[in-house]
């Protein structure tokens, strides 16, 4: 048989409330016995004391204990009397009026007294008479653990009385009471027992339900549906599985979605540089075209094409995967963007574009990695180059907080659509109204900017200039060392 979870549980819910349950049983029943016992101990405490009392009265009345040696019914009729408190007379107000027997010879067993009808507490057996010498002179011989109480006359020690320790219950009424007691907390027992193991599967049963949605719905997506979703019910660690569950779908879904659309892209990037050079091959072949110097320089052209989408897209590649720790350092961001934009100034030059910048000469310390970040500035400007009309302005300024530098590039246009905005990182995505194979890139420079910022901890978004162009507003945390 397969344990499921839910079996488990029940199981083991069950075999706890089963020990807690017998425990609880046994050391009730062994409270019970020892409670009971101790009560009736404390209840001889004052019996003792008024037998004590009785018999140092009887002694000094008789001077001696022959009449108890010689009558031991007398000694039960005395155990009887103060264990009932009957309103019997004392034992000298029974013999009054009577004279005293004669006292036998010294020396011979003690006669023992006859067995109390009744006696649950075994008195005939537990308590006996000594003399001042600790001689048993009536009842039955003492157990070893035994307690002795003096009898006093004239402050002189005449006997004791001998108290045995009560051990357990052995007449038939006090054992009758001690089976109909076990058989209660036996029954006590089953009936917990029984809605425990009731509450248990029915927890069992509410624990496997939400289980057995999340397996439902991991099954489902590992088929491919990633639409499937976990009804979400309070706010335990299981609605939070769930709620994780129904976010790992939706991702899932959204990457899946965002794959189709990549692939779909990328094929349609490549199929339009392959289809003009099949063309001019095809045009060469048909001798539409000559082979000439210019039909090479159009060839060269879309091959060029092909080879920067590919570098570009290996280069997005790359900056989406998470390359070694060591790779990491700390960099002065200062130096790096001053040396992309001397690299990108011949650049910025030939387009008309004037740089406006007041930046720091160092300062800037990030943890990161330095050619990467030189990737993320200089697909910037390149993005600056291509889409800015001449003659135009490209403006960098810092702003830097406690613990972060956020770098601002702003153009002075044309600007960018509101709808466009949140999607100019995307890749492959180009504005319609000016981003185009023949004037602009391939639509994965900005992708590839987002990519490495925010493997560097640090954010990118774009929104308008205040010169009415494109602001790109570049955030990263600054290195504590």
């Amino acid at each position: 048989m397969r344990l499921t979870i839910s079996l488990k549980l029940f199981l083991g819910l069950t075999l706890v409330c089963l020990t807690v349950v017998t425990t609880q049983a046994l050391v009730t029943r062994w409270n019970f016995n020892r409670g009971l016992l101790a009560y009736v101990e404390e209840k001889e405490q004052g019996m003792v004391t008024r037998i004590v009392t009785e018999l140092a009265a009887g002694y000094a009345r008789e001077e001696g204990w022959q009449s108890l040696r010689d009558e031991p019914r007398l000694w039960s009729e005395l155990l009887r009397r103060h264990s009932d408190r009957s309103p019997a007379g004392r034992l000298d107000d029974r013999r009054a009026g009577r004279p005293l027997p004669p006292e036998g010879p010294r020396g011979r067993p003690p006669p023992r007294a006859r067995p109390l009808a009744g006696d649950p507490l075994l008195l005939n057996r537990r308590f006996a008479l000594l003399d001042a010498n600790g001689q048993l002179m009536v009842g039955e011989s003492p157990d070893p653990a035994a307690r002795r109480v003096s009898i006093q006359v004239d402050d002189g020690v005449v006997g004791y009385v001998s108290v045995s320790p009560m051990r357990s219950f052995e007449d038939p009424e006090s054992q009758r009471f001690a089976e109909q007691q076990g058989r209660s907390l036996l029954l006590s027992a089953v009936a917990a027992l029984l809605l425990a193991a009731l509450a248990s599967a029915i927890l069992a049963r509410q624990f496997n339900k939400p289980i057995r949605a999340l397996v439902d719905a991991a099954r489902a997506m590992t088929d491919g549906d990633f639409n499937a979703r976990v009804a979400i019910r309070g706010g335990d660690e299981l609605a939070l599985l769930a709620a994780d569950v129904n976010m790992l779908a939706e991702t899932l879904e959204r990457n899946r979605q965002t794959q189709r659309r990549w692939v779909t892209d990328i094929a349609h990037e490549l199929r339009t540089p392959l289809a003009v050079l099949k063309g001019e091959l095809e045009a060469i072949e048909d001798g539409i075209r000559a082979y000439n110097v210019d039909t090479i320089a159009s060839l060269r052209t879309e091959l060029d094409r092909l080879i920067a989408l590919v570098g570009e897209l290996h280069t997005l590649t790359l900056a989406e995967e998470d390359g070694p720790e060591q790779q990491m350092s700390v960099v002065d961001l200062a130096q790096v963007l001053a040396q992309a934009l001397q690299r990108s100034s011949h650049r910025l030059a030939e387009a008309g574009i004037t740089l406006e910048a007041d930046l720091p000469v160092q300062g800037w310390a990030v943890k990161g990695n330095a050619d990467q970040l030189m990737q993320v500035f200089l697909n910037i400007i390149e993005n600056v180059v291509r889409y800015v009309d001449a003659p135009g302005t490209l403006w960098i300024k810092s702003e830097r907080g406690a613990r972060e530098l956020s770098l601002v590039f702003s153009d002075s246009g044309p600007g960018v659509p509101d709808e466009a905005l949140g999607r100019l990182f995307d890749r492959l995505y180009r504005v319609d109204r000016s981003r185009n194979r023949e004037t602009g890139g391939s639509g994965l420079g900005l992708a590839i900017c987002k990519s490495i910022v925010e493997r560097h901890q640090g954010q990118i978004s774009a929104g308008h200039a205040e010169q009415g162009g494109l602001q790109i507003r570049l955030t990263l945390p600054l290195s504590a060392s």
